[in-house]
């Protein structure tokens, strides 16, 4: 039985989002992310969330909205580029060099993340500013047993690898049932980059919001 969404009280974070639930709510820790892949040499933009993937590489039922009657309150977002170690020939002295690391600081420095729910703006932030909140830590070898140019194995994560590195919204953000997603990631020019075509994952970390079962 549910009651009428007029009258059904939320409590103050949730009067602006009058949405049918039943009479008691539950709150869970959550995080909803979906997974897109980076085409080097070609890719300008990438819609998250925007459809329906057959594996693991999200976890929204729906694709790009979330089911009936349940919501999702968003407190931090992170953002992950899935890199792999490799061995490169080292650049000469003054050149940049390849590498992962180098693919997560074009990705990170020149990208930026834009969000559009309800036919409403709700930001537009750098990519820098969105760390990936785990994974591993930055790390360059360089071998010297041979001549040069030598080889270079280097790996690296969007930020500090500790679960809370993660840009935290100073307003958390309701999404309603039911609403489209609009998640964009822009870069002004096509990068290439050393790892080739790179899975690049965005991160909402907050609470689901569902009737109690």
């Amino acid at each position: 039985m549910f009651d009428d969404i007029q009258t059904r009280d939320f409590g103050p974070d949730f009067n602006k989002f009058k949405i049918t639930y039943g009479n008691a709510l539950e709150y869970i820790a959550d995080t909803l992310f979906d997974t897109r892949t980076y085409t080097s040499a070609s890719t300008t933009q990438l819609s998250f969330f925007s459809g329906q993937q057959t594996d693991d590489l999200t976890n929204l039922a729906l694709g790009n909205m979330l089911p009936d009657k349940q919501g999702f309150l968003v407190m931090s977002i992170r953002f992950l580029p899935k890199v792999q170690p490799r061995s490169l020939a080292r650049a000469a002295a003054a050149a940049v060099q390849t590498g992962p690391t180098n693919d997560i600081q074009q990705l990170t420095a020149t990208g930026r993340l834009s969000f559009n729910f309800l036919n409403k703006d709700y930001g537009t932030y750098p990519l820098w500013m969105l760390p990936a909140g785990g994974g591993v830590q930055s790390m360059m070898s360089a071998e010297g047993a041979t001549a040069d140019p030598g080889g270079i194995v280097d790996f690296a994560n969007n930020g500090f690898p500790d679960a809370r590195n993660m840009y935290v919204l100073e307003q958390p953000l309701f999404l309603p049932p039911m609403t489209k997603l609009g998640v964009v990631a822009r870069w002004p020019t096509a990068l290439t980059l050393a790892s080739g075509n790179t899975a690049l994952v965005v991160l909402f970390d907050g609470l689901m919001v569902r009737p109690v079962q």
